[in-house]
């Protein structure tokens, strides 16, 4: 079964998909983009079918996920899974320490396929824009308060009259 939620890939790939190209290697790895939550899930958005493998790159490599023969084999605590139908790996409820350096490679085709992902974990669902967002909206709203007691606070103590003042002509 496939995690939802908490991935985010941003910037054109070409493959059109909505990752971002970071740069080519020698190898010719794509170093894709992946933004993930704090006890949120993530995908990688490069398939395995038969066989393949998907590393992290922390204090050493080390693999923490292997399909051989398409049966899979978890390295991490039953963090790490791969879907059979779509061939996916992803990683369940994240951690700071999984921020890093992922590579997948895909043994399905004759020539083996390298694929670079740079996993950036956030423990904080809000963006900045969301952030500034309700700082605004609280200014706002602060402002607003403060406008409808200074008005009632006229009104009492002078009256309707400093509000809306009369005509001349009117007794």
């Amino acid at each position: 079964m496939l995690p939802q939620g908490g991935q985010e890939a941003k910037g054109p790939h070409p493959a059109g998909d909505g990752r971002s190209v970071e740069g080519l290697g020698v190898s010719s790895a794509q170093n894709v983009v992946l933004n993930g939550v704090v006890g949120k899930s993530v995908a990688f958005p490069d398939a395995v079918k038969k066989s393949g493998t998907l590393t992290h790159k922390g204090d050493e490599q080390q693999t923490i996920g292997d399909v051989t023969g398409g049966q899979f084999t978890d390295f991490r605590e039953g963090r790490v899974h791969w879907n059979s139908a779509t061939g996916l790996f992803s990683i369940s409820g994240l951690k700071m320490e999984d921020s890093g350096v992922y590579t997948l490679l895909n043994n399905d085709a004759e020539h083996s396929k390298e694929y670079q992902y740079q996993l950036n974990v956030d423990d904080s669902s809000l963006s900045g824009g969301a952030v500034a967002g309700i700082v605004v909206g609280l200014l706002v709203f602060v402002t607003a308060i403060i406008t409808m007691i200074i008005a009632m606070w006229k009104n009492q103590r002078m009256g309707w009259r400093a509000i809306f003042p009369r005509k001349k002509d009117e007794v």
